[in-house]
């Protein structure tokens, strides 16, 4: 972002008209004071965990926007953060941006894209079939709601792809991208605070004869506290949940 008052900044331009947000992440009940369940500091990763073993290969890094933003925000609850005139909340710009541009010095990833939610408006293929779908959810807050087309102008200046489906939530995009990448022998890393995607976490593997391998998936999740971020893979998750494979977590 520009440094030299003088220049345009992100906030300079105009934004698109006000649309409704899409649905918060997979939480319970939240507030301004009290971070998402579905974000909390459970047993942490371990940020030493191995990467990806064997040689290597492609690898498709998937941003999860909607969930960044939220740990961005409720991480700094008690640190606000405003644009000069006060009038606008930057604490989720400001956390995703600095989680973003960590991810691009610590591991130059070549492809790389960043998911949002459609903020169009419609519903999406879920609450289309289950009209109580996340009805019990919280309201977002208006400083992530505010900051999402901000969020979005950031990633488009750093040229990074953003992806986003009308009627389908960001977690599907990018569990479909995943699987589909491994299908094609490539490894995954989600990055994201949602602890529901350690059900894709997977093992590379070797192909049979004739046959293409499948490539790994693994998650990063930025620190609740510090600064080293935390590699999620299967060998992790099956030392936390005593021995279950990363499929069996929708059990849980």
């Amino acid at each position: 972002m520009p440094t030299d008052p003088t220049e345009p900044s992100l906030f300079d331009a105009p934004l698109p008209p006000d649309v409704p947000a899409p649905d918060a992440p997979d939480a319970g009940p939240a507030s301004e004071t009290a971070a998402p369940p579905w974000d909390g500091p459970d047993a942490p990763a371990d940020p030493d965990a191995e990467a990806f073993d064997g040689p290597p290969r492609e690898t498709l890094f998937l941003a999860d926007a909607l969930a960044l933003a939220y740990r961005a925000y409720f991480s700094m609850r008690n640190s606000p953060l405003t644009t000069p005139d006060g009038l606008t909340d930057t604490r989720a710009l400001y956390g995703f941006a600095t989680a973003i541009l960590k991810l691009l010095e610590d591991h130059a990833p070549e492809h790389i894209a960043v998911v949002f939610d459609a903020m169009t408006g419609g519903p999406n293929f879920r609450q289309e079939a289950f009209a109580d779908y996340k009805g019990h959810r919280p309201p977002m807050p208006d400083g992530i709601k505010g900051a999402l087309p901000y969020i979005k102008r950031f990633v488009e200046a750093l040229d990074i792809p953003v992806l986003e489906v009308e009627g389908v939530e960001a977690d599907d995009v990018i569990g479909t991208l995943a699987r589909r990448a491994q299908t094609e022998d490539v490894d995954v890393v989600i990055f994201s605070p949602d602890k529901d995607f350690r059900q894709l976490l997977a093992d590379r593997t070797v192909p049979a004869a004739g046959e293409s391998g499948r490539g790994a998936v693994h998650m990063l999740r930025p620190p609740y506290q510090g600064e080293a971020f935390d590699r999620e893979t299967p060998a992790t998750f099956r030392e936390r949940y005593g021995g279950l494979d990363p499929e069996q977590f929708v059990d849980l």
